[in-house]
């Protein structure tokens, strides 16, 4: 696991238990976007 792996899923831990209702639902579906981005990106860049 990476760094940028290891610090994504903390904050997504971190949002999951401090975030409660609807409002925590949105945030978390954003944290997961930003995270599947970011991944993609460091992929692609590996890839080249």
């Amino acid at each position: 696991m990476s760094t940028y792996e290891a610090i994504s899923l903390m904050i997504l831990f971190s949002m999951l238990i401090s975030t409660q209702g609807d409002g925590g639902f949105v945030l978390l579906m954003i944290v997961v976007k930003i995270y599947l981005w970011g991944c993609s990106e460091v992929t692609r860049n590996y890839s080249k």
